[in-house]
């Protein structure tokens, strides 16, 4: 339990190995809610925090590369199932430009293939 909610302390305790952050603005309810979870063997954070920890810093935000517009409509395109050659022609794009977009949006976020990128494209709400 903590009155300390600045970000940076809440993911220092978690990254030593801390299992549960209460803020002590939380209700009563809350608070005993959290105490019997962590007693159960749970991971708690009350929702204050919950919320703290799952906003991005902005500097994080600004690490993560955007997409062109083009490279947008082919990872949505590959988001729902498409191959290379039909991307190519929904687009009215050579195959070997498809390609290329593809290839160049792996390379941009460091992803091996199409599974991780379009559940980072997911994780970081890119295909929106």
């Amino acid at each position: 339990m903590s009155s300390q909610s600045e970000r940076s302390l809440v993911m220092q305790f978690i990254q030593n190995g801390g299992n549960g952050y209460i803020l002590k603005n939380a209700s009563f309810n809350e608070f005993k809610d959290c105490i019997y979870k962590a007693i159960d063997g749970e991971i708690v954070f009350s929702e204050e925090v919950k919320t703290i920890i799952s906003q991005p810093l902005s500097e994080d935000l600004e690490r993560i590369p955007g997409l062109s517009r083009r490279e947008r409509d082919i990872a949505l395109l590959l988001s729902k199932g498409k191959s290379t050659q039909e991307i190519a022609d929904d687009l009215f794009l050579s195959f070997l430009t498809v390609q290329t977009h593809r290839r160049n949006i792996l390379q941009k976020y460091k992803i091996k293939n199409v599974a991780e990128l379009i559940a980072f494209l997911l994780k970081n709400n890119m295909l929106n």
